[in-house]
């Protein structure tokens, strides 16, 4: 799933995805990028993947990383495991920056399997 903050707007939307019952989702890569549209100072991205679970009711971070535009405007994330989603939950990728005029583009890939069942 994607999501964009568009030039003029003041707010954003989240990419996100939700997880079935009856299955797992294997969030397995997670790509984020930005570019400065206009004038002031390079921007530090915070990217944070959070899951919350219906189950449970909680919601929690399982993931976090921050860009800083002056070195690279772009993060590539490919864990050497996947992180877990459990069933019934949403996991949504949300990105701030410290400064205006940043346009920040996010993808990210999941499997979904069906639980075993018991």
């Amino acid at each position: 799933d994607q999501a964009e903050i568009p030039a003029g707007e003041g707010s954003t939307q989240h990419a996100f995805f939700f997880v079935p019952a009856g299955h797992v989702g294997l969030m397995d890569w997670l790509w984020v990028n930005a570019v400065k549209t206009s004038g002031g100072n390079s921007p530090i991205l915070t990217t944070k993947v959070w899951v919350t679970s219906l189950v449970s009711g909680s919601k929690y971070e399982v993931f976090r990383d921050n860009i800083d535009i002056a070195l690279s405007n772009h993060s590539d994330v490919k864990p050497s495991q996947p992180f877990v989603v459990g069933e019934k939950s949403l996991v949504e990728v949300q990105v701030t920056t410290d400064q205006n005029n940043t346009a920040v583009s996010s993808r990210f890939s999941m499997i979904v399997a069906r639980l075993a069942a018991t």
